[in-house]
């Protein structure tokens, strides 16, 4: 039982009687942690017999108490938002749910001061090492800053985890204080108070390839943009890809079209490689953005413009910058101008430390005008479509070639018109010459696509394509089935239409011996009748009930015959066959002045009746009976739903009259006269 009492209980067992659920009675919630144990002495045996238990079987559980609300960790730490920008975070997380405005009012920080008041003159020279929250005193936090926290808002107004933003410069050391008192969700609340101390964490080194994909547009501006964040220096690479090598792009590389990961190969393999380095001096946690010019490195005006580029960003120490390697044309930039470390209180702190080498990024750039989109038809062949990125319009006289395994050219076309070049059914190419790529180009500009990658395949998780899949054979049949009503009465004729169609347009299937086949609900058949197709592929098949048959759905099948026997199916459809059902209508009532808050004025007040047939027609000329039936009330209204009103001349009795037949007009419509006017001055 909880604490020393005992508990009473209730057995009880699945089907089986091979499971027992014990259910104790409703526990009283304990004010402090406490426990429920339960024990199945030992001896107990079987229901049927057999060895009994040699020992005690005991299990503790436990019983939260209203003040069982704990505070789980602490965490001091650094994240990213929205704008790439670091933001110096305190975590609180909960063993249950609060409310945000509730924990945001027990919560506070302060910024301790960098010496201990005790310290002695020679040992201020280096920072006390704040670490026991008990040396924390009110002298010591009248010394500290507090701190001010921004409560950053979750999904939830209550939650296990609050994160608050705060600034603090880093290295120094936070005291952070969740008051005793907080509440939970459920209404369990904290018994003490939660101290804890921490370090402020250094802003992470950060290197970043701005964007998303791989194009640049030709006609724009040609620049990337690259983020660095407390890195001493940044080295990127521009790597021009050798327009002989794009085939190991894709054939020796993994990973995605924008992020290519090479496999038994590097990129000096395959790029004419540029280097350029940029000493930084940057304040601390700030990003700073830095630009990279691509028409640098294209092709002057009329000479061939490459510009399919494997651009590598890296961090570097300039203090510890080995000679350079050889091979790569390299420049150095000057620092920039006014980003060097700020002055006052929190912009001073040390960055992260660690190797700037670790920090790099990497992007596959093409810098063309040429989109390309490539389709695969059923039979193999395949399309590709050239536009421009600046127009959209489609790009006609451009060469688009199909590049093999060894970078050779397998086969070429010229774009149309419509920017369309067509290519035959690729598969049966093998060793040297299976395609990886399509290869396009016009006027010194250069694209290309690869021909396997996953990638690039059209993503179609935001779209239904669930049906029927396409068959590749053009001779292929397939049939749809419909009927002219779908339910009909024992006795009635149902008739069915078919259409059948080869998968290719072009085939006549006028001739096709087909066989039809009805069957009942009980799943006999009731009927066979082989069918010729006529010339469009329509047929028609009739089938008349009797007034004995059995009720239910009925399935029609279509079958291709073959050797005078039905084959395979080719489509097939259910009718129902019930019994006569009685006419059905839908009846709306509602009264001549609708208030939507407030009373309604009972002079002239009449109920009006519109009345339709199962099929929205309406129903005129039926007989119409109504009751009216008043029942006292007080006032309540949607605007003001917390509050509770009185009405001084509320009836005492209710009233119900049966008010004289009326029938409906040609529009379904029936009135009603209410008479109000008999009855108590009072609210119903």
């Amino acid at each position: 039982g909880t604490g020393r009492e005992a508990t009473r209980y209730t057995v009880s067992y699945d089907k089986l009687k091979l499971n027992a659920f014990i259910h104790s009675d409703p526990l009283p919630t304990p004010q402090e942690d406490s426990s429920i144990e339960l024990t199945i002495s030992k001896g107990t045996s079987a229901a049927r017999g057999g060895k009994p238990f040699g020992s005690d079987l005991a299990r503790t559980v436990r019983v939260p108490g209203l003040a069982s609300l704990v505070v789980r960790e602490v965490q001091v730490n650094v994240a990213q938002n929205a704008r790439a920008e670091p933001e110096q975070l305190i975590v609180v997380q909960l063993s249950a749910t609060t409310y945000e405005k509730d924990i945001a009012k027990a919560t506070t920080a302060y910024l301790l001061p960098v010496n201990h008041p005790k310290q002695k003159p020679a040992e201020k020279k280096t920072p006390y090492g704040w670490s026991n929250p008990a040396e924390i005193t009110d002298e010591i936090l009248k010394l500290s800053k507090k701190l001010d926290l921004e409560l950053a808002a979750g999904e939830r107004d209550h939650a296990e985890s609050h994160g608050f933003r705060y600034t603090a410069p880093v290295g120094r050391f936070v005291y952070v204080q969740v008051e005793r008192g907080l509440k939970s969700f459920g209404g369990y609340t904290l018994a003490k108070r939660v101290q804890y101390i921490a370090q402020v964490p250094p802003y992470p080194p950060q290197l970043n390839i701005l964007g998303q994909g791989s194009l640049v547009s030709l006609s724009g501006d040609k620049k990337v943009a690259v983020l660095v964040r407390d890195l001493p220096g940044v080295r990127m690479e521009i790597g021009r890809v050798l327009p002989s090598q794009l085939q190991h792009i894709v054939s020796l590389s993994s990973g995605t079209f924008s992020k290519p990961e090479l496999e038994g190969i590097t990129a000096d393999s395959l790029t004419e490689r540029f280097e350029r380095k940029i000493p930084l001096n940057l304040r601390s946690g700030k990003p700073h953005y830095e630009t990279l010019n691509l028409a640098d490195y294209l092709g002057k005006e009329g000479a061939e413009r490459r510009g399919i580029f494997l651009l590598k960003v890296q961090g570097y120490d300039p203090a510890n910058e080995p000679p350079a390697r050889n091979g790569a044309k390299a420049e150095t930039e000057p620092e920039p101008e006014g980003e060097g470390e700020g002055e006052g209180e929190g912009d001073g702190g040390q960055a992260a430390s660690g190797d700037p080498t670790e920090r790099s990024d990497m992007r596959m750039l093409m810098v063309t005008d040429l989109g390309i989109l490539a389709k695969r038809s059923l039979d193999g062949t395949q399309d590709v479509f050239v536009q421009s990125i600046a127009n959209g319009q489609p790009v006609a006289g451009a060469t688009v070639e199909v590049i093999g395994r060894n970078g050779l050219v397998v086969l070429t076309q010229t774009t149309d018109a419509a920017g369309r070049a067509s290519f035959p059914k690729l598969d049966g190419l093998t060793r040297e010459r299976v395609p990886q790529l399509y290869l396009v180009k016009k006027a010194g500009d250069t694209s290309f696509l690869p021909i396997s990658k996953r990638d690039r395949g059209l993503d179609f998780s935001r779209f239904d394509v669930g049906g029927i899949r396409n068959t590749v054979q053009p001779g292929k049949l397939s049939a749809y089935l419909f009927s002219d009503r779908g339910m009909y009465r024992p006795g009635d004729t149902f008739h069915i239409g078919l259409i059948v169609k080869a998968a290719s347009w072009a085939r006549n299937v006028a001739g096709i011996p087909l066989e039809a086949e009805v069957l009942d609900p009980r799943g006999l058949t009731v009927k066979r009748e082989k069918i010729k197709l006529g010339p469009g592929g329509f047929n028609e098949l009739a089938h008349t009930t009797l007034e004995t048959s059995p009720t239910g759905s009925y399935t029609v099948n279509l079958y291709i015959v073959a050797d005078g026997q039905a084959s395979d199916l080719l489509g097939s459809t259910t009718v129902k066959v019930q019994e006569f059902l009685p006419d059905r209508m839908k009846v709306k009532a509602q009264l001549s002045t609708v208030v939507a808050d407030g009373w309604v004025t009972p002079a002239d007040l009449k109920a009006l009746v519109n009345a339709e047939n199962l099929f929205g027609t309406p129903a005129e000329n039926r007989r119409v009976e109504a009751t009216l039936t008043l029942r006292p009330a007080f006032p309540a209204f949607r605007s003001f739903p917390a509050y509770s009103f009185y009405d001084p001349q509320r009836a005492k009795e209710g009233f119900s009259e049966k008010l004289a037949e009326g029938k409906t007009d040609a529009s379904g419509n029936a009135s009603f006269d209410l008479g109000l006017g008999k009855y108590a001055r009072a609210t119903y």
